[in-house]
């Protein structure tokens, strides 16, 4: 690094410790629900199974809409997919029913607070990169394999 720049994080003083999680969900015909909620970053960093999910589902095809994550509540690719999103609290229901999950995930966010209240985004590109000569057959069974 250049010893002439220096890096200044910015300090939440209020959120520390914390990941902030932003979680949109499409429950059909383009009717979006957004669920905002904290977990525990040593319960997210240490679930892997649960990163590899959420970059699936995160996931463009070739690039483009929509995502891995379209009608998850019908994967039958990853085993126990649904029971892995909403342990973690990522499944919004829908308005009609305290059962059924939204089909589409939209988009999720998530920010992370260090013990010093910096603020850093996470992203799931470099899973990305690493699957990225990888066929959906093989992401696949990378994912179940880690489950």
């Amino acid at each position: 690094m250049d010893k002439h720049i220096l890096l200044v994080p910015s300090a939440n003083k209020e959120r520390k410790n914390v990941i902030l999680v932003k979680n949109t969900w499409d429950q059909g015909d383009a009717d979006y629900i957004t669920k905002e909620f904290e977990i525990n970053p040593e319960e997210f960093f240490g679930n892997d199974k649960l990163i590899y999910v959420l970059a699936y589902i995160t996931t463009p095809y070739n690039g483009d809409e929509p995502k891995f994550g379209c009608h998850v509540d019908e994967n039958e690719d990853i085993d126990d997919i649904i029971d892995i999103l909403d342990e973690a609290g990522f499944i919004i229901r829908t308005y009609q029913t305290d059962y059924e999950p939204c089909p589409s995930v939209v988009k999720i966010e998530m920010t992370y607070y260090d013990e010093y209240g910096n603020k850093m985004n996470i992203s799931f590109e470099n899973v990305r990169k690493f699957w990225q000569n990888n066929s959906y057959d093989e992401i696949v069974e990378f994912i179940n394999s880690s489950i």
